[in-house]
Parts: C-alpha cells; sequence; structure tokens
C-alpha cells in the first residue's frame, strides 16, 4: 500500500482476508484499504460482519468507529467507539476515540450572551 500501488494490495487483501476470514486484524487493514479507494460502505459491511463472528475483539470496532466518521457517518462512528470502550474501559485510545468523536463539530458551540 505504501508504495502507491493501492489498487493491487486491495486485491491482495481480498485474497489473504478470503483465505484467513477469522483473522480480525487482517479484515481492518483489507478494510482501510477499501475505504481508501472510495469504498468506504464495502468496508464498514466486512468490519460489520467480522464484529458479528468475532464481538470481542477489538480492531474491528475500531475499524468501524474510524471509517464511519471518515465517511461521515458519526453516530455510526460513536456508537462504535462507546461499544468499544465498553469492551475495553482501560484503553487509552478507546477513551481517546470516545473523547474526540463525543466532541461537538468545530463551530457548533453555542455563544453565550453577556
Amino acid at each position: 500500500v505504501r508504495e502507491g500501488r493501492l489498487q493491487d494490495a486491495v486485491q491482495e487483501l481480498r485474497l489473504a482476508a478470503s483465505l484467513a476470514p477469522e483473522d480480525a486484524h487482517l479484515a481492518v487493514v483489507y478494510a482501510m484499504a477499501l475505504q481508501a479507494r472510495g469504498r468506504a460502505p464495502e468496508a464498514l459491511a466486512l468490519l460489520d460482519a467480522m464484529h458479528r463472528r468475532r464481538p470481542g475483539e477489538r480492531e474491528p470496532l475500531f475499524g468501524i468507529a474510524t471509517i464511519a466518521r471518515e465517511a461521515g457517518e458519526p453516530g455510526r462512528a460513536r456508537q462504535a467507539a462507546h461499544d468499544l470502550l465498553a469492551l475495553v474501559p482501560e484503553d487509552p485510545g478507546a477513551q481517546a476515540l470516545v473523547r474526540e468523536l463525543d466532541r461537538p463539530p468545530a463551530g457548533a458551540q453555542e455563544t453565550r450572551s453577556r
């Protein structure tokens, strides 16, 4: 992927994921490559399926939160982040992700009257 051959990487990752369908890390890497190719709905579907098969894995939830945020689905991103935090409450990455996603968008804060 780093060599700029994203399409080749997506094809290789698809093959690898099909050969190791229970590998959550591989699914997330493949999903990130799909998202980089503008295929966020497919990436999210892949991670949703992995999360259903392996609900105790943190990586699919982190991937869902990240890709959903970038795809303009803040509610879905927040839900995945909160599910992740419930799974691993002491994880600093999960805590930071929830704080980030729960923060109001820039410019959305109310102005106070004096």
